[in-house]
């Protein structure tokens, strides 16, 4: 999986952040639901399939439902790891959906769809992947609305890009090693990838899923030709942001400006990896920080 190094920095963070993390939830079955085909922004998106992974018991209310999107080449086998009691996301209170974002190779991907396979595969945003999300989270799954959307890297895109697109849909964000707009250097990284795949760094035939979601992230970008006042305005969901100022995947800036700007929103920043004398009031922290936030009220 070509990202997979590039998560190394923040899965490493967290497993320090959350030492149970080695503890994984009860395994939830892999499930599926199909999305209506869809105009995404290299062409269409036929007969889409989308997993997705169920944790915990859905309240009555439906008030408890915290969605989960994979981060990049990750799928829920991954995002497993991190829900259950004393990980990053309480599966005993919240019911957690993890969902595989189109183009992991679970969902419909290059690899895997019959109607338009590898190079017919059309690429697409993280805004298709959003919407793919919502009919399958609105239409098949019947919930119109989320308490919260944890997200890592990509994942945590995704959250941001939810929060603009749907913006009543969800109450609070928490994202983790993520950008609402990616800096000249994080461009720089992501092209240079992009290009060793293309030259034959690794074979399009098999790593196609992983440069189709490398594209949708190096596209990436809530601001554009405005400002960051701008998109906090169009943001009401609250937002716990945690990054570090050693993060090597994406630039750690654009999120601290967001945070500074945004109504109700914290900022967390983890600049030793929770190493040291230092690092257990750290990691007490950060877990306190996830579980208190989602335990407030918006």
């Amino acid at each position: 999986m070509v990202l997979t190094y590039r998560w190394q920095f923040w899965l490493v963070a967290l497993l320090l952040l959350f030492p149970d993390a080695t503890q994984s939830a009860f395994a939830a079955e892999q499930q599926y639901a199909q999305a209506d085909s869809l105009k995404v922004e290299g062409g269409q998106l036929k007969k889409c399939r989308v997993g997705y992974r169920a944790y915990g018991t859905l309240a009555a209310d439906h008030s408890n439902v915290v969605l989960f999107p994979t981060w990049a080449s990750a799928n829920t086998v991954d995002v497993e790891d991190w829900i259950g009691p004393g990980l990053l996301v309480d599966s005993r209170k919240w019911y957690v959906i993890a969902i595989d974002a189109i183009g992991n190779s679970v969902s419909c991907s290059p690899s895997n769809s019959p109607s338009t396979p590898y190079m017919a595969f059309p690429s697409y945003s993280i805004r298709d992947m959003v919407r793919v999300q919502h009919q399958v989270l609105s239409l098949n799954l019947g919930i119109d609305h989320l308490h919260a959307i944890i997200g890592l890297g990509m994942g945590g895109m995704q959250a941001l890009q939810w929060a603009v697109t749907y913006p009543d849909y969800a109450d609070n964000l928490i994202l983790l090693g993520t950008s609402p707009q990616p800096t000249e250097a994080d461009h720089q990284r992501w092209d240079a990838q992009l290009r060793s795949m293309e030259s034959g760094g690794r074979p399009l035939s098999t790593a196609l899923d992983s440069y189709r979601q490398l594209q949708a992230i190096r596209n990436f970008d809530l601001v554009g030709n405005g400002d960051m006042k701008t998109l906090a305005k169009k943001i009401k969901a609250r937002m716990l942001i945690m990054a570090s100022t050693r993060d090597t995947w994406v630039a750690p800036e654009p999120a601290r400006q967001l945070a500074a700007i945004a109504r109700k929103s914290r900022y967390l920043v983890l600049e030793d990896l929770c190493t040291g004398q230092a690092s257990g009031c750290e990691r007490r922290e950060a877990s306190a920080a996830v579980a208190k936030f989602l335990e407030q009220k918006p």
